[in-house]
Order: C-alpha cells, then sequence, then structure tokens
C-alpha cells in the first residue's frame, strides 16, 4: 500500500481504508468499488495544482463521498444483491516529509511509480484500492485489466 500511504506522508492525520459491505444472506455476488483521496482544499504541495484551482480540491473527495451515499441508498433500499465498497482516504498536506516530484513509490502489486506532479494523489490512492479490491474475492467478481 506504498503508493497510497505515501499520499498521506506530509500530513499529522493517518490515511484511513475504508471497506463497506451490504450482504444480503441469498444474494449473488456483485461489487461495487472506488478510491478517492481526501484533500485539504488549502493544504497542498507546491507543484500540486495553481492557486486558481485551490478552491476546486474539495472535489477530490466526490468519489468517497458517492460511495458512501450510494451505500446507503443501497441500505435503503434492500437490493438482493451483494456490494462491497471500498475508499482509500487520505490528506495531502505540503510537509518537510511530504512526497515531492521525483520520488518512488511502491504500489501494493509491487509496481514502481515514479511521482513526476505531487498532483497525482488520487491516481496513487487509486492504485492500491483496486489493487486491494482485486483480492477480496477473485472467484465472484472480475475487474478488466488495464
Amino acid at each position: 500500500m506504498g503508493a497510497f500511504l505515501s499520499v498521506s506522508q506530509g500530513s499529522e492525520e493517518e490515511p484511513r481504508l475504508v471497506v463497506m459491505r451490504y450482504e444480503p444472506a441469498t444474494a449473488p455476488a456483485g461489487l461495487s468499488s472506488d478510491s478517492s483521496a481526501r484533500a485539504s482544499p488549502l493544504t497542498q504541495a507546491e507543484s500540486a495544482s495553481s492557486r486558481d484551482g485551490m478552491e476546486k480540491m474539495k472535489y477530490d473527495m466526490c468519489g468517497a463521498a458517492t460511495m458512501i451515499g450510494a451505500m446507503r441508498a443501497i441500505a435503503l433500499l434492500k437490493p438482493n444483491v451483494r456490494v462491497i465498497s471500498i475508499l482509500c482516504c487520505s490528506e495531502n498536506m505540503p510537509d518537510a516529509k511530504a512526497q515531492k516530484p521525483g520520488d518512488v513509490q511502491f504500489a501494493m502489486n509491487g509496481k514502481s511509480i515514479e511521482v513526476i506532479n505531487t498532483d497525482a494523489e488520487g491516481r496513487l490512492v487509486l492504485a492500491d484500492g483496486l489493487c486491494y479490491a482485486r483480492q477480496l474475492e477473485p472467484p465472484t467478481w472480475s475487474m478488466p485489466r488495464p
């Protein structure tokens, strides 16, 4: 989970991997997965975004927020399908320990990722979130390979 963990290196807040499940006893398998970074609007590393785009950084958490809302709707509607939702929640803050352009991170699947621009936090958490999702229940679902 090095790619996911690297995003929060500069933050005092620890990252969280949240797994939400809706599993009716008689349901066939189904899966929904999303990984999303949570970034503080005014606290990104310098190469992350221009000042003009800072107020839009709050939207970095929209994928995770959408999945929380979807899981609530699923629980209320009670469909006969199993759903697993994965959220990688991480805060990207500038600090002496934060990742910098040129750093190399290692994803959960062992692949190395060179950070060219620190605005890649969403892709970094997504890499490890999807790798984690693949491990959950391989016989019951499939995800296309890139």
